[in-house]
């Protein structure tokens, strides 16, 4: 995950795919990024 340095805002890459994300929270954003880490070293 981004954040508003890059010019992009606050978005999530995956290997060449980009997609938008609303930070809320930075629980949420834990929440999330532990969910993404784990969905991703089990593909």
């Amino acid at each position: 995950m981004a954040g508003q340095s890059d010019g992009k805002g606050d978005h999530r890459d995956y290997g060449e795919h980009e997609e938008a994300y609303i930070f809320t929270t930075l629980e949420a954003l834990l929440a999330d990024s532990q969910a993404d880490v784990i969905r991703l070293t089990q593909e």
